[in-house]
């Protein structure tokens, strides 16, 4: 009844919410207790964007910025709902990993948010035989980023159990704050 309760508060606080920050709960994160509610959840039903912190993260300056890009309606609501914090950024990389990286349209999203003044390079990591996460992570490390942007795409639970995915692996495991928008 606990965990209802701060859902349905939640839920409550995010209509008149620019932006709801939430901790990561990974199977290796400090356990958050009997009120602690699921990112996964929230960022689905919030209808707001959502910053996923690590533990240990006091403050995010959202100065270098990763957009993990797929060519989805969640990744073009992500860059939308990321435009405030992209045009204060230093630096902005669009990432596309796997096989359809090449046609998903990176270019075109660097130009659209050229038309913001937001000067953005893409980069394409076509299957490299590592994970997503791992090949976004790699590339946050390289670009010493402090955040990942990133459409949050919700399959079934069984099908996110069987199968993973990446919108899983970052609320479970982002190196870094990521901002998520379904």
């Amino acid at each position: 009844a606990a965990v209802d309760a701060s859902r349905f508060y939640v839920l409550a606080q995010a209509r008149a919410a620019d932006l709801v920050v939430l901790a990561r709960s990974g199977p290796d994160d400090p356990d958050q207790g009997r009120m602690a509610l699921s990112p996964g959840d929230l960022v689905m039903e919030l209808g707001r964007p959502v910053l996923i912190a690590p533990p240990g993260v006091e403050s995010v300056s959202a100065k270098r910025v990763v957009i993990a890009w797929k060519n989805t309606r969640e990744a073009r609501r992500a860059v939308w709902d990321a435009l405030p914090l992209l045009m204060q950024a230093e630096s902005v990389m669009v990432l596309t990993v796997g096989q359809e990286a090449a046609e998903s349209g990176a270019q075109d999203v660097c130009a659209y948010l050229a038309g913001h003044h937001i000067a953005a390079r893409a980069l394409t990591r076509p299957d490299s035989g590592r994970t997503a996460l791992d090949e976004i992570g790699a590339i946050v490390r390289q670009e010493s980023a402090d955040l990942i942007v990133a459409g949050a795409f919700g399959h079934s639970r069984l099908r996110e159990w069987i199968f993973g995915g990446v919108t899983r692996d970052l609320l479970q495991a982002t190196p870094v704050c990521c901002l998520m928008s379904h």
